[in-house]
């Protein structure tokens, strides 16, 4: 199974840092990296970079769709089960603070033992997506945009 992607640091000056923060304050989201998926989705909006999410491949199926982690074998689904994974997907990033920590409860407490082919779990501040025997850690904002993605790929 390949390793999961560690997180990177970005350095910044300490104006535009500040900045950052400003950006963030005035969202009310609860990270510089909410605000910088913020500001990324923006871009997505206006139509500046696709709507895909590196390391992550879905694609229109016959009835379904595919989704592939880099490293791994694609797992096919039916439009019911993408539904299903979208809701799955947004249950665990948003809603009220007691919502989700009630998810993060439950997702810890269910042992992960493979039997799925496509596993969420709320994991720390973010969620944990597991495809087949690959898996990978995403932020709240880029779980929001797999979903649409999801979604939309699906035509749900």
């Amino acid at each position: 199974m390949p390793e999961p992607k560690k997180q990177s640091t970005i350095k910044l000056p300490p104006v535009q840092l500040e900045r950052l923060r400003q950006i963030a304050d005035k969202l009310g989201v609860k990270s510089l990296s909410d605000a910088v998926g913020y500001l990324i989705r923006k871009e997505i909006d206006a139509g500046l970079i696709a709507a895909t999410i590196p390391g992550i491949d879905v694609r229109r199926t016959d009835g379904g769709v595919t989704i592939r982690l880099e490293g791994c074998e694609a797992v096919a689904m039916k439009t019911d089960e993408a539904a299903k994974l979208v809701s799955d997907l947004r249950a665990r990033v948003d809603g009220s603070e007691p919502r989700l920590m009630a998810y993060a409860f439950v997702d810890h407490q269910a042992p992960d033992l493979g039997l799925s082919l496509i596993r969420v779990r709320r994991k720390g501040n973010g969620v944990n997506v597991r495809v087949r025997a690959c898996e990978t850690n995403l932020a709240p904002t880029i779980v929001r945009d797999l979903a649409d993605l999801i979604e939309k790929t699906a035509a749900l």
